[in-house]
This record gives structure tokens, sequence and C-alpha cells, in this order.
């Protein structure tokens, strides 16, 4: 008599997207965590097999699972290098959303994450402040129109400089206004394991742009970018400020007036990049500033490195470790700037080159475009 076999009686769509895994091995040359931790239950293919057995119930739900799943940052690189394209990002968020529901010890910091977006509105675990008063005096812009700029929780409320740069930049090229006090996207719950309470999150925010009749919105931040275009339920026109600026310089409206002699690395953003796949956007930008000469990173474009931005309240050293690599690339490279086009990476890239004994001065793109532009007399904002 022949025996079915114990794998065909698992219908669970988690277990049967983990079997795609035939544990080749080729993550471990991508993971950024992988490289801190050096040990393979902190990778790609380790993480799957303890997600196997999660399913399998061989492995019960731990405090160490949790740091297992939760140390992983999302960052898509060891998709690109899969051969049998294992949809990684989808695996960890619905193992994590298991564990949440299944009362599982989840770490204090996305906890704390949790209740402020939920309670709060933001993840700063602040109330919400109008944009006028983080930013300054830019009243004349809280007024909403059909085309909306999202500032976004990092800009906002820890780099305001950046932010009212950014805006100021844009409102002189197009007509927009702002939602006056913002509400946090809420990506944020999705990737710690509070799926279904992101979507009713995201449908009552939404609610808020159409009440105000938005057609459009510009964000600052790609990780807004990417749940705003895909997954919220609207047809809002999704934009990032590299793309605006893009498209302005294509039709003569923004012109750089100001040399900027300098070589310049650009870092690429996970969500910029591989999420949402606008690599040549900010390069394009970068390459029209006059003086500018723009070099690659040793590691760029699909295969750029990760700043651990996800992880940095509850695995520090791991940001911290790649962050800093993500400098020391950019000084081999012989630049003298380093650019982003994300809060979150310049965050984490301006913490480590505090730290850092490099002359390298971490910027985001918008701060070299205000200054091509002729807006601020000097770059960069922020100085370690």
């Amino acid at each position: 008599m022949k025996l079915a076999s114990p794998l065909a009686e698992v219908d669970d769509s988690l277990y049967i997207e983990s079997l795609r895994c035939f544990r080749c091995g080729l993550c471990r040359t991508g993971c950024p965590v992988f490289e801190v931790q050096r040990s393979e239950d902190w990778n790609t293919r380790g993480r799957i097999l303890l997600i196997r057995g999660l399913v399998l119930k061989d492995i019960p739900p731990s405090q160490l699972l949790v740091d297992r799943l939760f140390s992983c940052t999302l960052c898509k690189k060891c998709e690109e290098l899969c051969p049998s394209k294992v949809n990684v990002t989808q695996l960890i968020c619905e193992a994590r959303s298991r564990l949440a529901d299944n009362g599982a010890p989840l770490l204090s910091s996305y906890r704390k994450q949790r209740e402020s977006i939920l309670s709060l509105g933001t993840i700063t675990g602040r109330p919400p402040s109008p944009l006028s008063k983080l930013l300054g005096d830019v009243g004349w812009l809280t007024q909403c129109r059909s085309t909306v700029f999202h500032v976004g929780c990092v800009a906002s409320y820890s780099y305001p400089l950046i932010a009212r740069l950014a805006l100021e930049t844009l409102a002189r090229h197009i007509s927009l206004g702002t939602m006056g006090t913002e509400k946090c996207c809420g990506g944020v719950l999705q990737t710690i394991g509070y799926s279904k309470e992101f979507e009713k999150y995201a449908e009552e925010n939404a609610r808020l742009f159409e009440e105000k009749e938005v057609e459009e919105i510009v964000v600052l931040c790609p990780m807004c970018y990417n749940v705003f275009k895909s997954e919220y339920p609207w047809n809002i026109r999704v934009l990032h400020t590299s793309q605006v600026y893009e498209e302005l310089l294509d039709i003569g409206k923004l012109a750089f007036t100001r040399r900027l002699d300098a070589t310049v690395a650009y870092h690429d953003p996970c969500h910029l990049g591989r999420y949402a796949k606008l690599y040549d956007s900010p390069r394009k930008v970068l390459e029209n500033i006059p003086g500018v000469k723009l070099v690659e990173l040793e590691c760029s474009r699909e295969l750029s490195s990760c700043c651990g931005g996800p992880v940095r309240s509850s695995y520090t050293w791991v940001r911290d470790h790649l962050s800093d690599k993500i400098v020391r690339l950019a000084d081999e490279a012989g630049a003298s700037y380093l650019a982003t086009a994300c809060p979150t990476c310049f965050h984490n890239l301006y913490s480590a080159s505090m730290l850092s004994d490099l002359q390298v001065k971490v910027v985001i793109i918008d701060e070299l475009v205000g200054f091509a532009a002729g807006l601020v007399g000097e770059i960069p904002l922020y100085k370690p």
C-alpha cells in the first residue's frame, strides 16, 4: 500500500510558499543581518526553515523565534538573489502576523509603535502637531488642494529643515498644499505583524484624503510612497519628490543655477529601489546639478546595501554596522557627499557619520536640489 506524503496533508499557504526555497544559500551573500550576526538562523534560509517549523508546530512561539523573524529588515535583497523567486517579504510578514495573533512575546519597541499609530496617528509616541508648528511659517501651504505634500513622520519630527526646504522648492513650481496636520501612513503596522489593523487604519486615513478631494500626493518618504501607492484603497496618484524634480527638469520649470563642485555617491533606499523600482529619477536629478560628479557605490541599484532602518530601534547594533559600512563605501568611492532619497536612510547614515572619522557629508537629495536651485546658501543642513 502506498502511503500519502505527509507534506501533501499540509494545506497552508505559508508552508507551501516556504517549500519554494530549496536551500541553495545564495541569500547568505546578500542578507544584511547575516552579515552582522554570521549565524544561519539570522539569515533568509534559516528564517524560512524556522517558519516551516512554526507552521508544522515543531517549533513553538518563543522570544528566540521572535528575534529571528523580527530582525529581518525586509530589504528584499535576498529576493533579487533567489533563483526560485521566493516572496520572502510576504513570508516574514505573514509569520509575524501569526506570532502576534497567537500572543507571542513581541518586542516592546514594536508594541509601542503599534499603540502610537493606532491611538495617536503618529509613530513618534507624541500627538500629531500641525505642520505649521513643526516646520515653521508654512501657513500659506496648510490649505488642502488637489495635490498634497505628505512629509512623513521621520522628516516632520526629526528633520523639519529638510521637509521645509522640499516644500518650498516644490511650491515654487507646482500648486500644492498639505493636510495641515498629518497622520502616519501606517505602513509599519504591516511590517510588525498587525496587517488586519493596518487595513482598518488605511481605510480610515483614506477617507480623510477623499473628503478633501485629493487627487495627487507627493511624498518625501519611500515607505509612504509604496504604502500609499500599493496598499491604500484608492485611485489617488502618488509621486516621490525625486520623480517630481525629474518631471520639472524635463519640462524646463526647474533650473539649477548654482554649482556644486563635488563628487557625490548615491545610496539607493530599499523602499525606493527594490520595492518601487525607482533607480533612475534620483540619479538624473543629481546629474543635472552643475559641477556634480556622480559615482556609484560598490553595492548599488538592485544590490544596494540596506541601512538597517526598519530594525534600528530593537537591533541597534545591526543598524550601526550596516550604516557605517555604507558611509565607508562612499569614502572608498572618493565621494565627499553621500546622498540618499529617504529620510530614514538619511537618519541612519547621518548617525553613522557622526560617529565616523571620515569626512563624508550625508545629505538627502532634496538638500542638494534646494541648494542648486538657490533656496539655501549652505549644505548640509544638518552637520555632525
